[in-house]
């Protein structure tokens, strides 16, 4: 499938998330992958708060808020899937 492409975030759902990361993360709803101008990752949300992150076995960093709802809502257009 293509990734859609926002700015400088895709994010392709469902993806292959364990690819990234190995065991569940406390607090974190795993969506999908998501690639931006510094790599591919796990596309994971906070889930007290909503926050998106891009997560990569030890490591959670956060990403652009706006590109990443915008890439995901084409991701869902395009699948017919709502997340």
């Amino acid at each position: 499938m293509q990734k859609p492409v926002v700015g400088s975030v895709s994010v392709d759902i469902p993806g292959n998330p364990s690819k990234h990361i190995d065991r569940p993360l406390a607090g974190w709803e795993v969506l999908g992958e998501v690639t931006d101008h510094v790599g591919t990752g796990a596309l994971v949300r906070e889930t007290s708060c909503g926050i998106y992150a891009r997560a990569n076995r030890y490591t959670i960093t956060s990403l652009p808020q706006e590109e990443v709802r915008a890439a995901m809502e084409k991701a869902v257009t395009k699948t017919g899937r709502e997340e």
